[in-house]
């Protein structure tokens, strides 16, 4: 093209303007964010969804209750729910049913067309935790059951009397439920010491962890749990030994004699030390009395022993 002036006129290409990387990375953000809803909505089609099933051997907890918050769980999220069939995992809705119900010991879930079941469990009450203090037994003081490990599990009703060991002390989490109160060998140790105290006509009603490894069992009678007579151990002792020189120390007649007729007043018996059961009474003027046992109890190898002592310990 030639201008008014006879200059020619050179044809300039128009260019296309390209978005900026700005604009760029705007329009990537916007069709994942579209993908990622897009499947998160389809994600929840009802026939995606797994539904909670049947129960099965769940007795004692509430399975509506269960179900209403399996229900929750599962749904939580408004997209990609927990509840699609592509990737519900039922590892995890077991780990949350146990945490969730602590009564539940073991959970096992099994899925097929399009639901799922649920097998448990349940813990059996076998103690009572009732706090870190002891406190009377007609006491209306709030208890909770604990299976046969220590593990507290659910709130038990108001119970009188002594038809379940009661644990008082422990290590125990300010929510209490959920806790593993005690070592599941203190209660071996229990079963072998009211075996031994059997024939003596003497039980343990209830057990006190205190720190440092001591225990004190609660030993049945007519005074109030808080001054009951205890039985004073060690855990780390060798529990087979202490039983046998229990049973050994009862077995003499003054000793056995001397306890049961002054039963009301017996404050413990310890047998913490080494070849010794010491007991001791409320309020006497008795003077201390040391019995030397006329056989070992235990031996520290084949061919060294050691004498063991019933200490009669008295206040003046």
């Amino acid at each position: 093209m030639i201008n008014k002036s006879g200059i020619p006129i050179k044809h300039q290409p128009i260019k296309k303007s390209r978005p900026s990387l700005l604009g760029r990375l705007l329009l990537w953000l916007f069709a994942a964010t579209s993908l990622f809803v897009g499947f998160g909505l389809l994600a929840r089609i009802p026939t995606m969804q797994i539904q909670v099933g049947t129960y099965e051997n769940i007795i004692v907890t509430d399975t509506d209750n269960i179900s209403a918050s399996l229900e929750e769980y599962l749904h939580a999220r408004f997209l990609y729910p927990k509840s699609n069939r592509l990737w519900f995992s039922a590892r995890k809705a077991e780990e949350y049913i146990e945490k969730q119900f602590p009564r539940i010991a073991h959970v096992q879930i099994s899925s097929s067309s399009g639901s799922f079941s649920v097998y448990g469990e349940e813990r059996e009450g076998f103690y009572l935790w009732c706090g870190k203090e002891v406190v009377p037994v007609n006491t209306e003081s709030l208890c909770y059951f604990t299976d046969n490990t220590g593990f507290i599990f659910d709130v038990a009703p108001y119970f009188s009397g002594t038809s379940y060991l009661r644990l008082y002390g422990g290590d125990v989490s300010p929510e209490i439920i959920g806790s593993q109160a005690f070592r599941p060998d203190l209660f071996e140790l229990y079963e072998k010491f009211q075996t031994t105290l059997k024939p003596f006509d003497l039980s343990i009603q209830g057990a006190h962890l205190l720190p440092e490894d001591q225990v004190e069992f609660l030993l049945t009678s007519n005074n109030e749990t808080p001054q009951a007579p205890r039985l004073k151990h060690y855990l780390l002792n060798d529990s087979e030994v202490v039983a046998n020189n229990i049973s050994f120390a009862l077995k003499q007649d003054s000793v056995l004699l001397d306890i049961t007729n002054n039963y009301d007043r017996l404050e413990y018996l310890d047998a913490r030390f080494k070849n010794q059961l010491i007991y001791k009474f409320f309020e006497t003027d008795s003077p201390s009395e040391i019995i030397p046992y006329e056989e070992p109890i235990s031996q520290t190898d084949s061919e060294t022993t050691e004498s063991t002592t019933v200490q009669n310990s008295t206040e003046e």
